[in-house]
């Protein structure tokens, strides 16, 4: 006989069915956050100052990193195609 965390059939203990929610008047209220953004980037939250006056604008959604901000925390195992070193 099998234990029952051996059967892999089972899939859990004690919850609800699963089920699927309901889009409140048949329409999606969902807010399409692509395009272009205005940004600012500090090394730390120690060099942001009161008010920021000199704004970038960075193209949403993309990787700030390979944008030219700061330095990816990651390798890659591929030639990046911006100015960024890895």
């Amino acid at each position: 006989m099998k234990r029952i965390y051996e059967d892999e059939k089972f899939t859990g203990e004690n919850r609800l069915p699963p089920r699927s929610y309901c889009i409140p008047g048949g329409v999606s209220r969902k807010t399409d956050l692509c395009g272009k953004w205005r940004f600012a980037y500090f090394e730390n939250e120690t060099l942001v100052p009161p008010e920021i006056t000199g704004w970038d604008t960075i193209d949403v959604p993309s990787c700030w990193q390979l944008k030219g901000y700061g330095s990816p925390n990651y390798q890659f195992s591929f030639p990046l195609r911006s100015s960024v070193s890895a």
